[in-house]
């Protein structure tokens, strides 16, 4: 009896431990800031809910370890790393010392009373934006969430079937930044 609870006992820790467990051969992916075009208070919320929204749907994907937001702005900020210089060599080498795979950032454009947003990732292991989408949404509460839902289902198509590899190394839709 003793030996059967014990076994028991023994499986369902294993059991639990297992559902627990992060899956550390999952790559690592951050979600940067996005930009704006516009210097408003609304366009910066609008930029930080887009922001909320990406790493959602990434997150829900299940294929990526997400790093948190405050680990990603700090490494960016401690590094002196700038959006626009992400690709440098310097900065790569920085981001694959954090072990970081690939970073999805973008830009949220105001275009009179829409947004023109841009989603794409930056595959750290070759150094290049290896994949965007972009898409024109209204500037309502529910307009913003529709569009940028549809927008993140395309994007997350597009990216691999498996967590390993961008899909192409062009861009899709838009030229490269």
């Amino acid at each position: 009896m003793k030996k059967t609870l014990f076994l028991i006992v023994i499986a369902l820790a294993m059991t639990t431990t297992g559902l627990f467990a992060q899956n550390t051969s999952l790559p690592r992916l951050a979600v940067a800031a996005f930009t704006t075009n516009a210097n408003t208070e609304k366009a910066r919320q609008v930029a930080v809910a887009v922001r909320d929204i990406v790493e959602s749907e990434m997150t829900m994907t299940g294929k990526y370890i997400m790093v948190a937001r405050n680990e990603i702005d700090e490494l960016l900020a401690n590094q002196r790393i700038q959006m626009s210089e992400i690709t440098s060599t310097e900065n790569i080498t920085k981001l694959e010392v954090a072990n970081i795979k690939y970073i999805v950032t973008g830009a949220v454009n105001a275009l009179d009373n829409d947004y023109s947003i841009i989603v794409r990732v930056l595959d750290v292991g070759n150094g290049i934006f290896s994949h965007q989408d972009r898409s024109l949404v209204g500037g309502s509460s529910r307009e913003l969430d529709t569009g940028l839902t549809d927008l993140m289902k395309k994007f997350i198509a597009g990216m691999t079937t498996g967590p390993q590899r961008c899909q192409s190394p062009k861009f899709s839709g838009v030229g490269r930044s």
